[in-house]
């Protein structure tokens, strides 16, 4: 099994097939968090000043809220990759997860 957290928005779609295509193959499970792309999690990235978070955390924060997912689009890639999403959905007002599995049994790598 691989987890992920907060990895897989740093990547685009022609990025994310290849390495898709590759973690198929190895993980009999793939589970990942990451950013919500929606409008009420971009807003309240403008209330980070307010915590005291630097430049450097309100630039990311928003940027990885932009470079998020909704919707179906990692199954889209997993299943094109040739895997099997199992779930992906919306998790509370931030986060997106996704849980995708392997078509077949996964051979163990020397």
């Amino acid at each position: 099994m691989i987890t992920v957290n907060l990895f897989l928005h740093h990547f685009d779609n022609t990025r994310l097939l290849p390495l898709f295509s590759l973690l198929v193959r190895r993980a009999p499970l793939l589970l990942a968090t990451e950013p919500l792309r929606a409008g009420l999690a971009l807003a309240t990235t403008r209330l980070l000043p307010a915590m005291g978070a630097n430049d450097v955390t309100r630039h990311d924060a928003a940027q990885s809220v932009r470079a998020g997912f909704r919707g179906s689009e990692l199954s889209d890639l997993w299943s094109a990759a040739g895997g099997r999403p199992l779930e992906e959905r919306r998790a509370g007002p931030f986060s997106h997860v996704f849980a995708g599995a392997a078509s077949m049994p996964v051979k163990a790598v020397p």
